[in-house]
C-alpha cells in the first residue's frame, strides 16, 4: 500500500474522531495462511461472536481485521491499529506469522503504550520462550479463547484490569526478565448456546470454504497435539446451530465445509443426525465436506452414513507402525485391525492416510517398515514431518526426549533421543523415493528438503 500525501494520517484523524463516541475500544487481528487463497481466521472470528454477544454495547467497540500472512506487512498491521487506538489489541498467533506479531507488538508497545495486549491462537503458549524480540504482552490465552477474553474485556470496563498487578503502567517494564505475562487458560463449559460467527453475522468467509466444528475436545492423549496435555472431555454445539451453519453456507454460495473436529465419528448417532442435517439443507450435494476419522471409532455403518455425503477429502491418522513411538506419542496402532479400517476408508472417495516422520522412538528402520507397511494399504499416503508445538507434551517436555527442533524453520524436529539429524535425512531420503515410485505417496506438508 502507497502512501499518497497525508491520506493515510488523515483518514486516522477521521477514524478517531468516530471512535470517540465509545468508552472502550477492542482490536482483533488475525494472520490466515496463505496456502489456501479461501482460508481465514476462524478462531478470532468465534471470539468475535462470543465477545459481540457477551458484551453490551455501545460501551464496547470491537473491530475484527482478518489480513492473509504472504500479504502485506508488519507496518502496515500496525498503521490499522494505530488507527484504531484500541484499549485492548488481541493477536492471533500462528508459526507463519509469528514473526510478524513480534513486530507489531514491539512497535504498539513503543507507539501506543497503554494498549492492552493479548495472544492467542496455537503458538500463543510458546510465546516468551521462542520470541527474539524483549517485548512481552500483557495476557497470553491458551486453549480456548472465547471466555478468556471476554472476561478480560470485562474487566477492563468494570475498571478491575488497569488495578491488576499483571498490569505494568510503565511501558518499559514489559519486557523479558522484568515482566510476565498473565496466563489464562480458557475453556468453555457448554457450548450448546455458542454464538456463531456466521448465524450472527458478524462474520462472513471469503472465498468458497466454511470452517465448522461440531463438537470441541478429545479423550486422547497424543504427544504431539496441542490437546494431548490434559485429557479433554468432548462437548458437543448444538445440532440445530450446525444445521443452521449448514444452511448459511449453501444460502451463501459456499461450497466445502471443513469439520474442525477430533471426535466427528465418536458417535454413530450424532454422526448420523448431522450428514442427514446436510442432506436435507443441500439434497443435490452442491456442498462438499473436508473432515477426519478416527480409526478405532471407524464401523462400516459409518462408512454408510459419509457415503452419502459428497466428500472433498476424508483423512485418517497412522502415524506410525513402530511400537518404539507408542509411548512416546501416547496413541498405539495394531497394523492388522488399522488395516480393516483402512479397507473401509477406502470407500470413501477422496480418502487418504497421514504419518509423521520423526517422532521420538523412530529409526531409520522403523520409518522404513512404516512406509513397508503403508505399501500395502492401496490409500494415498500424506507424510508429515513432526513440528513440536507449544503447548504439546513434546513442546513441554522436550528434554525429557533429548528433542531439538529448528527455531527458524517453523519447529521442524531436528534431533532426539533414538535419531539423529542425519537420521532424519535418511529418512526424508527413503520417502523420497517411495514418492518417486508412486502417486500414492505424497508429502502433506509439501516439503521435500
Amino acid at each position: 500500500m502507497r502512501r499518497r500525501g497525508n491520506a493515510p494520517y488523515n483518514r486516522r484523524l477521521k477514524r478517531c474522531s468516530a471512535l470517540m463516541n465509545y468508552k472502550f475500544r477492542v482490536c482483533l487481528m488475525s494472520h490466515s495462511s496463505g496456502e489456501k487463497l479461501s482460508a481465514y481466521g476462524y478462531g478470532p472470528a468465534k471470539l468475535l461472536a462470543a465477545a459481540k454477544e457477551k458484551l453490551l454495547e455501545p460501551d464496547v467497540r470491537i473491530s475484527f481485521f482478518d489480513l492473509k500472512e504472504n500479504f502485506g506487512d508488519a507496518q502496515q498491521d500496525v498503521e490499522i491499529v494505530r488507527n484504531e487506538n484500541p484499549d485492548i489489541l488481541g493477536l492471533s498467533v500462528f508459526l507463519w506469522n509469528f514473526d510478524r506479531v513480534e513486530n507489531i507488538l514491539c512497535n504498539i508497545r513503543e507507539t501506543l503504550p497503554d494498549t492492552i495486549i493479548v495472544l492467542g491462537g496455537p503458538n500463543a503458549p510458546g510465546y516468551e520462550l521462542l520470541s527474539k524480540q524483549p517485548w512481552l504482552p500483557d495476557f497470553i490465552v491458551t486453549g480456548e479463547g472465547e471466555e478468556a477474553f471476554v472476561s478480560i474485556v470485562k474487566k477492563l470496563v468494570d475498571g478491575s484490569l488497569r488495578s491488576l498487578d499483571s498490569i505494568s503502567t510503565k511501558t518499559d517494564m514489559r519486557k523479558k526478565g522484568l515482566f510476565k505475562p498473565q496466563i489464562l487458560s480458557g475453556c468453555a463449559q457448554s457450548l450448546e448456546s455458542s454464538p456463531s460467527p456466521y448465524l450472527t453475522n458478524v462474520y462472513v468467509p471469503p472465498g468458497e470454504l466454511v470452517y465448522m466444528e461440531t463438537s470441541r475436545g478429545c479423550p486422547n492423549q497424543c504427544s504431539f497435539c496441542v490437546s494431548g496435555n490434559e485429557q479433554a472431555k468432548i462437548r458437543f454445539f448444538s445440532l440445530d446451530i450446525i444445521r443452521r451453519e449448514i444452511a448459511w453456507a449453501f444460502e451463501n454460495c459456499k461450497k466445502n465445509i471443513n469439520f474442525c473436529d477430533a471426535a466427528l465419528n465418536y458417535n454413530n448417532k450424532r454422526l448420523e443426525e448431522i450428514a442427514q442435517a446436510a442432506l436435507d439443507v443441500d439434497p443435490s450435494g452442491k456442498l462438499s465436506f473436508t473432515f477426519a476419522l478416527h480409526a478405532d471409532h471407524l464401523s462400516k455403518a459409518q462408512i454408510e452414513i459419509l457415503s452419502r455425503l459428497n466428500i472433498a477429502c476424508a483423512t485418517m491418522g497412522l502415524n506410525s507402525t513402530n511400537p518404539a513411538t507408542f509411548d512416546t506419542v501416547k496413541r498405539s496402532i495394531d497394523p492388522e485391525k488399522f488395516k480393516e479400517k483402512v479397507s473401509l476408508l477406502k470407500k470413501l472417495p477422496n480418502s487418504n492416510i497421514t504419518i509423521m516422520m520423526g517422532l521420538p522412538g523412530d529409526t531409520v528402520d522403523g520409518f522404513k517398515r512404516t512406509l513397508e507397511y503403508c505399501a500395502s494399504l492401496g490409500v494415498q499416503i500424506n507424510c508429515f514431518e513432526l513440528r513440536v508445538f507449544p503447548g504439546t507434551l513434546f513442546f513441554d517436555k522436550a528434554s525429557q526426549f533429548d528433542l531439538k527442533y529448528d527455531l527458524s524453520d517453523g519447529l521442524k524436529a531436528l534431533s532426539c533421543f533414538s535419531y539423529s539429524n542425519d537420521d532424519l535425512s535418511a529418512m526424508r531420503e527413503l520417502f523420497k523415493q517411495y514418492a518417486a515410485s508412486s502417486e500414492k505417496f505424497v508429502r502433506g506438508d509439501q516439503v521435500l528438503s
